[in-house]
């Protein structure tokens, strides 16, 4: 439950000028359950996944006046409900190709449109919308035709299944390890870079005082007139 609130602490909503706390996202919550017989160590794996999803409502911009980043939430949402609605279609009709990879909504959903689930579907509506009221029904009730093909999902916990997932887990092991030495390595060169800028900073701040002292101390040397000749010749003028 504390992850359940905490992605909804940051789920998108934000005020139209249909609603107040408009959702301006799909949002969906995954809990995977894994069981077994407690007196079989090595007995078959049962997998569960319950799945809670709240879909964002449709808009049309003709009332919600929508702009900006609002506008392109509200044409992301449509468009994902638009295809929903076509997969259901696709199901209920029969086809053998199904487009759940025309949308991340749908892709998330292939198993529970006519998969291996069980699916219930919870319309909100409200007489303050008589449009989306009665969109919603009818939505509902294009899903009753939709045949999911339940069975229930067993791991089966061979000795060699167990092997491969051991040594899959090594594997990961050895990996992370790696990673994290060299993590460690970058960091360390990192501050090595930093403390050679630092110092090198300091050199240069020292090398400009030394630089501005000496010019100070130095007397200018002043300028004689030099004399051109008639054949380019450079002669210093001879003072008394």
């Amino acid at each position: 439950m504390e992850n359940m609130m905490q992605g909804n602490k940051i789920r998108r909503v934000a005020a139209t000028r249909m609603n107040e706390r408009s959702s301006r996202s799909h949002t969906i919550f995954r809990i995977i359950l894994e069981s077994k017989d407690a007196n079989q160590k090595d007995g078959p794996v049962h997998i569960s996944y319950l799945n809670l999803m709240d879909l964002a409502g449709s808009e049309r911009v003709s009332l919600t006046k929508a702009a900006g980043e609002r506008l392109k939430e509200g044409a992301n949402i449509n468009k994902s409900l638009s295809v929903l609605g076509n997969v259901i279609r696709q199901l209920s009709e029969g086809k053998e190709f199904i487009s759940y990879r025309d949308s991340k909504l749908t892709r998330l959903l292939s198993q529970a449109l006519g998969g291996n689930a069980k699916s219930l579907i919870i319309g909100n509506v409200t007489l303050a919308a008589e449009e989306e009221t009665r969109s919603t029904p009818e939505f509902a009730q294009s899903t009753k035709t939709v045949k999911n093909k339940t069975k229930v999902n067993i791991l089966s916990a061979t000795e060699e299944t167990l092997q491969g997932y051991q040594n899959l887990t090594r594997d990961l092991e050895t990996r992370l390890k790696k990673q994290a030495i060299k993590l460690k390595e970058m960091d360390k060169s990192k501050q090595e870079y930093l403390l050679e800028i630092e110092r090198l900073k300091t050199e240069v701040s020292i090398v400009g005082r030394f630089q501005m002292g000496a010019s100070a101390s130095t007397p200018k040397k002043t300028l004689r007139r030099h004399t051109f000749g008639h054949y380019g010749n450079v002669s210093p003028k001879k003072h008394p």
